[in-house]
């Protein structure tokens, strides 16, 4: 039986639609054995970062919360959030994605919609065995 490395990493996942955030966790749950905390609310997500929950990497898709719900924190954006991450906790690895080809300047690689499961789980696998 071989030993699970990530068992003890923690991967927080923000994305808009609460199915998509739930099933990419429960996917690198599964598959990787990571402990996966996902959120589909700026303002949860701001939470969960704000009381020192430890994290390992951020997987954070963009295009969040402009305009897809009435309740926003300051007009808070998935960019945003990353960027937060970015400047409080310099040593977690940033994965984003969006529609669009555009990779913000703090993460470490970006994913363009569609991302099939198995690309997700190949990049945090990467990025959380180092």
């Amino acid at each position: 039986m071989t030993e699970n490395k990530l068992k003890d990493k923690v991967v927080l996942v923000f994305d808009d639609f609460s199915d998509v955030a739930m099933c990419i966790a429960r996917n690198l749950e599964r598959t990787l054995g990571c402990v996966c905390l996902n959120y589909n609310r700026a303002q949860e997500c701001l939470w969960e970062i704000n009381r020192g929950t430890r994290f390992d990497l951020f997987l954070v898709d963009m295009g969040v919360d402009l305009g897809h719900f009435k309740e926003r924190v300051g007009n808070l954006t998935g960019y945003d959030l990353g960027k937060l991450v970015s400047e409080r906790y310099p040593n977690v690895t940033i994965i984003s994605k969006s529609a669009y080809n555009q990779r913000p300047d703090y993460a470490c690689v970006h994913l363009v919609k569609p991302i099939k499961p198995e690309r997700i789980q190949e990049e945090v696998k990467a990025h959380l065995e180092v």
